[in-house]
């Protein structure tokens, strides 16, 4: 499980098994508005890190893959100013 989240492949659906593990982990909540899945990449790799019980220099290397893993592919993080509402509808409410 843990190499497939690590190792992002062309075509799998890694955006939905990060959804589906992050909210297993409670390391995501529902958009304040639209109740769009928001990951917190950090939350997750800890989590991830501690229900695998990885342990040493490994641990720290895979903290890091599956952050960014969640941060590179499809899944929503938020956003910087409030990270419990997904970027479309932070768009929106910036732009009313």
């Amino acid at each position: 499980m843990l190499r497939s989240l690590e190792y992002v492949q062309k075509d799998e659906d890694s955006a939905s098994d990060i959804e589906r593990w992050a909210g297993a982990f409670e390391a995501s909540t529902e958009c304040a508005f639209c109740g769009t899945a928001v990951v917190d990449p950090e939350e997750f790799a800890d989590a991830a890190i501690k229900h695998f019980k990885v342990r040493g220099g490994r641990a720290e290397l895979l903290r890091e893959r599956l952050a960014e893993a969640a941060r590179s592919i499809a899944v929503e993080t938020g956003t910087r100013n409030n990270p419990s509402i997904c970027s479309y509808c932070a768009h929106v409410l910036d732009n009313n």
